[in-house]
């Protein structure tokens, strides 16, 4: 896999949310939340690659910015869930109370297990507020006050996604990075996000 090319993947693993676009005055075209859709836009790849410049191989470089853009994104959906338990619209019922914290504690637990892989690869953890809004996947509602069931639903969307955003990095892991232990790291955070958006699924058809 040629630097190019490499580029070009991280460059399709970074879809902005309009807002940030608008900031950037990035020209970015739409694109999907899986690995490897591709944008014309090489500054976004070449920010991303030069986050470790440290290391020197190419599959290393690509497996630590794959690990940063995942907890972009477990971080951003942290705080909507905490969010959601903070500030709905009407009271939510104790049992979805219980639920988001539920679910905020485990993508907490989760959080860490990224930062550990990507110590355990000698690299450094995206760790600021500014970082996760700009290399996550997911969009944000700001000022949106919804009802208990409405926010579950946006939830519920958020876990689909990101367990759609996982099944296309685990491929592009196995197929490129050949990264056997970061494969199976992603596939239990697929199983995971899974079980959380059952969960929340349930509730919503309950409720």
């Amino acid at each position: 896999m040629s630097v190019l090319d490499l580029a070009e993947w991280i460059a399709g693993a970074v879809a902005f949310h309009p807002f940030i676009c608008d900031i950037l005055a990035f020209d970015l075209t739409p694109c999907d939340l899986t690995f490897p859709a591709r944008l014309r836009n090489r500054r976004t790849a070449q920010a991303i690659m030069n986050l470790h410049p440290e290391h020197a191989k190419e599959e290393l470089d690509g497996v630590v910015t794959m690990l940063n853009l995942v907890l972009a994104e477990e971080c951003l959906l942290y705080s909507k869930t905490r969010n959601c338990y903070w500030n709905s619209c009407g009271a939510p019922t104790p049992p979805v109370r219980e639920l988001l914290g539920q679910q905020y504690d485990r993508l907490s637990d989760i959080i860490d297990h990224v930062t550990d892989r990507l110590r355990s690869k000698g690299a450094q953890a995206l760790g600021t507020l500014s970082e996760f809004v700009q290399y996550a996947r997911l969009g944000e509602r700001p000022g949106e006050g919804p009802t208990p069931a409405r926010m579950i639903a946006h939830l519920l969307d958020d876990q689909e996604a990101i367990s759609r955003a996982l099944r296309g990095d685990l491929a592009v892991c196995a197929e490129e990075f050949k990264d056997a232990g970061t494969c199976e790291f992603l596939s239990g955070l697929v199983a995971e996000h899974e079980r959380m958006a059952r969960t929340l699924r349930a509730q919503l058809q309950n409720s």
